[in-house]
């Protein structure tokens, strides 16, 4: 016969059970990020090491998720490539003005001109009008002198998106004040040119054509020229002078100060998303046109006035005809300051 045995344990008092501790907050959201990024990786691998077969390749194969992050990845691989070609489009639709070719000449304002042809040393082909003081009353006045004389002259640089014609109010003026004027016709804007415009860099060798051009006629003081541009033209004369200097003066109208202005103005917006691709326009353009934009910016350019005389001053820039409000005065500061006593102000108030 057993007796029954008492369990000692029964003679403990019973304990509560103790709570497990309460998870940190940190390693919650830990678990669970790693949780879905595992599970995103699990998802992306599976998908890569199913490349070969192109049946499992499919959107609408395997789970909901995998769909689901598939068909995201597949979008967002043409994310660079649309941004990259809405980039290119727009810093060659902006670079690329649509201008219509000159639809007047000197002659419209009674002066004589003859057409010539440049050629830049990159290789474009260039067209401008060149209105020379010689005249018949001159000849009758100096005779023989006449083939030996040599005058001031003045190149014209128009702005962006204009052409020829847009500097031809002030061509009457400097030509009576007895200057020889060259009116340049910058890259892209002779018929059938497909140069992209940059804002005055790469303009700038079309005025050191320019120049050329008028040092090898015979009736042009080498040593006294001088040129005036608007806009972007301005930029093109300060960086052609930069290198240059015989450059006896410059008149400068509103030039633009660096490509992000520039550029800004051309688009017509100033948005928070154009400021998000400054960078990426900048170096577009760049790269599309291998140039130095920084080229463009007044600190580094205004170095070719200081040791040149230079009239600046700002009028509201258009492509239409140029009307700048005092001409009497340009042709005076150019007399006095740059082109000498021979460019004497006819009529200049």
């Amino acid at each position: 016969m057993e007796r029954p045995v008492m369990n000692p344990m029964f003679m403990q008092e019973n304990e509560p059970p103790k709570k497990p501790p309460k998870p940190k907050l940190w390693k919650v959201v830990a678990g669970v990020v790693w949780r879905v990024a595992k599970r995103i990786g699990q998802t992306v691998a599976s998908a890569l090491l199913a490349w070969p077969q192109k049946d499992r390749l499919r959107i609408e194969d395997g789970t909901p998720i995998q769909r689901i992050v598939r068909g995201i990845l597949y979008r967002l691989a043409f994310v660079p490539v649309v941004l990259v070609l809405f980039i290119v489009g727009l810093v060659f639709y902006v670079t690329h003005p649509q201008g219509k070719p000159p639809e007047a000449d000197p002659s419209g304002y009674g002066m004589y001109y003859d057409s010539v042809k440049m050629t830049t040393e990159d290789g474009v082909e260039l067209e401008g009008w060149i209105v020379p003081v010689l005249n018949a009353r001159k000849v009758v006045e100096n005779k023989e002198k006449i083939l030996s004389k040599k005058d001031p002259a003045v190149i014209l640089v128009h702005g962006f998106g204009a052409n020829k014609q847009q500097m031809l109010p002030a061509v009457k003026p400097l030509h009576d004040s007895g200057c020889v004027v060259l009116i340049l016709g910058l890259r892209g804007t002779t018929p059938g040119a497909r140069q992209g415009q940059t804002f005055g860099v790469k303009e700038a060798f079309d005025v050191r054509a320019g120049l050329e051009a008028l040092r090898s006629r015979s009736f042009v003081d080498a040593d006294r020229i001088a040129i005036m541009g608007i806009g972007t033209g301005a930029n093109a004369a300060m960086i052609a002078a930069l290198s240059d200097s015989k450059v006896a003066a410059l008149v400068l109208d509103s030039p633009i100060d660096g490509f992000d202005a520039a550029f800004a103005e051309r688009i017509g917006s100033e948005g928070a998303w154009v400021r998000w691709l400054r960078p990426l326009f900048k170096w577009t353009f760049e790269v599309m046109y291998r140039v130095d934009s920084d080229q463009l910016e007044h600190e580094r350019a205004s170095k070719a006035t200081e040791n040149r005389p230079t009239l600046r001053f700002a009028s509201a820039i258009t492509t239409g005809e140029y009307h700048p409000r005092n001409m009497g005065g340009i042709c005076r500061f150019l007399r006095v300051h740059g082109l000498g006593e021979r460019a004497e102000v006819a009529g200049a108030k």
